[in-house]
Order: structure tokens, then sequence, then C-alpha cells
């Protein structure tokens, strides 16, 4: 593990926590599909005189709670490999000291003179446990020449591949069609708005940038210069990566083969209640519930026949 939250993530599976609640959605799978043969199986004795409307409940939540799980598979792989950010902007807006200030040393070359950045300038921190890496890219504006063409082709493409883009604008001088061109650029993408330089007198404030963005995008004002507002930066980024964290996690979801399983388990539930709600008989929802159940099997290595003829007599008053 490369972070402390890596770790922490990996603990929690070898603790057992991810298949406690694997477990817990067999369990009440194995109950909905109890329910059903006991019906089927032992007729007069009539179980619940509403079966299908019962076991729409029971499935309904089985599934919300599978979908729950699957959540968690987004943040696990964010876990895993890291969070990428790319810093954009025109030229002279202050990226490069961005990054500098972000990371807590001096990794990019600072100067005055538009275009200096002509590659990514890629850089890993640990923010919040959290592996956050960084990518200072080339300044955005019309081409100048084809070294800094090339540079901006990079800036595009590390924007593509980058979970989350810091719009770095400088404060202190005024909005240009660049800023424009770049906004243009993140549409649909998910975006933090940073106003630079705020140790200068300002001539850009938050309701111009919130006009331009999209109603969703935060904005902060920072320097990079004295570093004001990089703390507000390093938490809004690891609030957009993983929300409130793993407080409060039971086990998130890391390997794509469980990833694939739950998926499964998840369709096969949704499937088991549309039958329901189209009229179907139970039996045919069992089906269904059976396949979600093996599904989930795949990722705790159990198997059902055995568990369900004993959930039958545990659960039911039988043959009396």
């Amino acid at each position: 593990a490369a972070t402390e939250l890596a770790s922490k993530s990996a603990l929690l599976q070898m603790e057992g926590e991810l298949s406690n609640r694997i477990r817990g959605l067999m369990d009440g799978v194995a109950n909905c599909i109890a329910k059903i043969e006991a019906e089927l199986d032992f007729p007069e004795d009539l179980i619940d005189e509403d079966l299908s409307r019962t076991l729409e409940g029971d499935i309904g939540r089985l599934r919300m709670n599978t979908e729950a799980i699957l959540v968690s598979a987004n943040r696990g792989r964010i876990i895993r490999e890291g969070f990428s950010v790319a810093i954009v902007g025109r030229p002279n807006v202050g990226k490069s000291s961005l990054l500098n200030a972000l990371i807590g040393r001096d990794r990019a070359i600072v100067t005055d003179i538009p275009g200096t950045t002509r590659d990514v300038i890629e850089e890993c921190v640990d923010i919040e446990g959290l592996l956050v890496r960084f990518g200072d890219t080339a300044g955005l504006r019309r081409e100048t020449g084809t070294i800094e063409s090339i540079g901006m082709e990079r800036a595009k493409k590390y924007l593509e591949e980058s979970n989350i883009a810091l719009f770095v604008i400088d404060g202190a001088d005024e909005w240009t069609s660049e800023d424009d061109a770049v906004c243009t650029m993140l549409k649909g993408r998910k975006a933090i708005a940073l106003i630079n330089k705020s140790d200068a007198p300002q001539k850009i404030r938050s309701d111009l940038v919130a006009a331009k963005m999209p109603e969703d995008v935060l904005i902060l004002s920072c320097s990079a210069q004295d570093g004001r507002g990089i703390e507000a930066i390093r938490t809004a980024i690891a609030r957009e990566a993983l929300g409130a964290g793993l407080e409060g996690e039971s086990g998130i979801i890391t390997n794509i083969r469980h990833i694939d399983a739950l998926s499964r388990a998840r369709t096969a539930l949704e499937n088991a209640l549309n039958a329901l709600k189209e009229g179907l008989s139970a039996d045919m929802a069992c089906i269904d519930l059976r396949e979600a159940w093996h599904a989930l099997g795949e990722i705790t290595g159990d198997t059902l026949d055995e568990r369900i003829i004993d959930r039958i007599f545990e659960t039911f008053c039988l043959g009396k």
C-alpha cells in the first residue's frame, strides 16, 4: 500500500469486513429463496398469504444494499491507483507555482515568460492518506510554435485522462478569451476553479467565475506565492475523490473480480424484482435469486443447496 488509506482499506479486507457485508447479502437472498421453496414444497403450511409483496420488499432492500457496496468500487479504485489532478489554465496564471505549493517543494520552473512549461510535469503527494497525482500542464493559448503546440496537445490529453481539473485563473488580471477557451474544454468534466494571486489587488471576483462555470463547480481563492488557501485546495481535492473518506466504511471493494460478481448479483436481483412486479410467480423470481446467490458465492466460496434446506427447517414450522 502506498498510502494510509490504501493500507486501511487492505486491512479492512484482511479482517473480513467486506466478506461480512457480502455474507449479510447472501443471508438475505437465502431467506427469500427459503420462503419460496417452503411455499412450493409445503403448500399445506401456508407461510405468507401475500408472499409476492413480502418478497418485493425484501429483494428491493437487498438490491439497494448491493448497489451501496458497488458504489464503493470507484472509491476502491481511487484508493488503490491514486487520484489524478490536471492543473490547467492560460499561460502565466501561476500553475507551476501552484504545483510547487501543493507538493511543498520547488518541482516546476517558475518564470514570468509565457510558455515556460512545455511538457506535463507530474508529481505525487499524499493528501489525507490519498495518493494524489498532480500534472502541471502547458498554458493553453493560441499556438505560437511547434514545441509549444505539442505541449498543449499533451496538456489536453492529460486533462481528458484525469479525475479532476484545477482551473487556475489569474485574479490580479482581467478575464480573457483564453480563459473562456479553457472553460469550454472543461464542459462535462469535474473541476475546481482557483482564483490565484489573492495576495495582489483583485480584478476577478468569484461571481464572474461562477457565471462562466457550471453551477456545481467549487470556486476557491488562493495564493501560490504565500500559501494562502492551499490547505483548502488539498481538502477539496480529498473530498472530491472520496467524499467522507473511509470513516464509517465497513469494507471497500477493490478487486475487479469481486466488482464483476456483485454487478451480476445486482442484475439478478433486479430481474427477480421485475418478475414479481410483472405478476409472474414467485418460483420464476427464485431462478434469478439463485443466480444472485451464486454470484455472491464466487466472492466468499460458499455453495447454496444445503444452506437453503437448513434455512427452511430453521425458520419455518412445517409438517405439523
